[in-house]
């Protein structure tokens, strides 16, 4: 095993990280499922919601990452592992990795928050978990469509055959990921809506 040197991210470091973050999320929602239980009023259920849906997107990111790092290392990509106050877990050098790397890259990191949004949607339908649960596995939905309409275009191209960079880039411009994110938003924004005017 390397010995990172002072100051460099190391993987025990990103695991204490999102495993700290994890916690936070989790205890944040179950306090709003107590105090919704004990105190059923818009000053504890919009809170909680708000929370919810927050916690959501960020598990669901942050497992999306790890998804990405462990599709990357079970191919042979050695990821050298990013700071820990950035968003991404590894450094991405697609200049590096062939068409199958990539593709378990990229799979590895779409599972990961689809297994998030399933478990919290299982769990929403499963159990009586309030408006925490509720609004999780919603965080969790609006994610993975959001992540899904970015990912998967370049994903079937590179598939089909195209070079993995130019394809790449161009479906990270933030020009495109704005316009996919905005597509998938509109329909969200309404469900949510409708759903908000029925409780």
């Amino acid at each position: 095993m390397e010995v990172a040197a002072r100051g460099q991210a190391t993987l025990a470091g990103w695991i204490t990280r999102d495993v700290l973050l994890t916690a936070f999320f989790v205890s944040g929602m179950s306090v709003g499922y107590v105090l919704e239980q004990r105190y059923d009023s818009l000053v504890v259920v919009v809170p909680t919601a708000v929370f919810s849906f927050v916690a959501a997107y960020a598990l669901c990111y942050i497992v999306h990452e790890w998804g990405h790092y462990l599709g990357a290392r079970l191919t042979g990509i050695k990821m050298p592992l990013s700071p820990y106050k950035g968003a991404l877990l590894g450094k991405f050098e697609i200049d590096k990795y062939d068409r199958r790397q990539y593709l378990a890259l990229s799979y590895g990191g779409d599972l990961g928050h689809v297994l998030v949004t399933l478990i919290g949607v299982s769990c929403y339908l499963l159990f009586d978990l309030g408006t925490a649960g509720a609004w999780f596995a919603i965080g969790g939905l609006a994610f993975s469509v959001q992540a899904l309409a970015v990912d998967l275009p370049i994903v079937f191209k590179v598939r089909g055959g195209a070079d993995i960079i130019p394809t790449a880039d161009a479906g990270t411009q933030p020009a495109v990921i704005l316009r996919r994110t905005w597509q998938t938003w509109i329909p969200l924004g309404l469900v949510l809506l409708a759903y908000s005017l029925s409780i």
